[in-house]
């Protein structure tokens, strides 16, 4: 599976939802918490096997820290910084993947995601 299909939930997930509603409801944090997670992780493994990865991707070292950093400081989630992540670095990222992939940005059944 690539990072697609869990970059499109955590974005739908958090639609239409402002910062406040996003601090509020724990549940939602704790499912944006574990897709930022399951991103890190793909695209730890995508660059263990693909060196040059960091060249398409200049932003792929930050993600894959930021993994590193939710998933080994149990508790000390900074969930308004997860929300501006899901905000504002998501859609980029998930827009050089796309490219990277070759799929159509509309495209939410493809191949590609594992669907």
């Amino acid at each position: 599976m690539t990072p697609c299909l869990p970059l499109r939930n955590s974005l739908g997930f958090t639609a239409g939802r402002t910062r406040a509603s996003f601090l509020e409801d724990r549940a939602l944090q704790l499912v944006g918490w574990k897709l930022i997670e399951i991103v890190g992780e793909a695209l730890r493994q995508a660059e263990l096997s693909a060196s040059g990865l960091v060249r398409d991707i200049p932003e792929l070292r930050d993600v894959v820290n930021t993994r590193n950093r939710i998933t080994h400081v149990c508790n000390a989630g900074n969930f308004s910084l997860l929300r501006d992540i899901v905000q504002d670095d998501i859609p980029p990222l998930l827009a050089t993947l796309l490219r990277l992939l070759a799929v159509p940005p509309g495209d939410v059944s493809s191949p590609a995601d594992g669907s």
